[in-house]
């Protein structure tokens, strides 16, 4: 469920402040528009996501719980994470084989 690539996208929205659908497919272009209140609907049932109707009486308000804050913050930290891994093993490793041959 989480592995889908159209749910981090709303997730980032989520955390973006973007609350209403129409905010979320603008941030998710490329997803047709009754997926959106799918996901958030499995994501609610998750607990990441909490949902009430706007003060018009009209449509959903979707914000993030603390438990869902915290996920989106965990798969940010862990994306920036093997990121940086990627980058500094390679430099290590080019180190690595210079102090090994000092030619």
């Amino acid at each position: 469920m989480l592995g889908d690539r159209w749910n981090h996208l709303v997730l980032r929205d989520l955390l973006y402040g973007n609350r209403y659908i129409n905010d979320i497919s603008r941030g998710v272009p490329l997803m047709f528009r009754p997926f959106y209140a799918q996901r958030l609907k499995e994501l609610e049932k998750l607990g990441i996501v909490f949902s009430h109707v706007k003060e018009t009486g009209q449509g959903h308000e979707y914000v993030l719980t603390p438990a869902g804050e915290a996920l989106v913050l965990r798969l940010i930290e862990r994306q920036y994470l093997l990121r940086y891994q990627l980058l500094f093993q390679s430099a290590f490793s080019s180190c690595l084989v210079t102090l090994r041959n000092p030619d």
